[in-house]
């Protein structure tokens, strides 16, 4: 019994990848341009110095590990449905949106 079988892949698509501002995305966020699908666990699991930590590497420049997404289309609208990232996600937008970030002993503020 000699058979051949074919490998493939089982995602057909292939994937790309794109780099962008915080920025950008942020304003996706703000436009609804990014879902985050039900079945993410709840968006506040990281504890006030986690967030921090975070927040001060994008304003100092540092790499933050890569956000996923899955482009889904609704009713003509495309948008990018988040897959690996909503905790990074979430705490970047809340000090986007309010300029702030405390944290016990003192408060971070983004002019940018």
């Amino acid at each position: 019994m000699n058979r051949t079988t074919e490998i493939r892949p089982l995602i057909p698509e292939s994937s790309t990848s794109e780099s962008t501002t915080v920025e950008v995305v942020m304003n996706d966020m703000r436009d609804n341009m990014l879902i985050i699908p039900d079945y993410q666990r709840d968006s506040d699991q990281w504890e006030e110095p986690t967030k921090s930590l975070l927040v001060e590497s994008v304003i100092n420049n540092l790499s933050i590990p890569a956000f996923f997404f899955e482009v889904s289309v609704e009713a003509g609208l495309e948008r990018n449905e988040v897959v690996d990232g909503q905790q990074r996600l979430t705490t970047l937008y809340d000090f986007y949106k309010n300029r702030r970030y405390r944290q016990k002993s003192r408060v971070i503020v983004w002019d940018g």
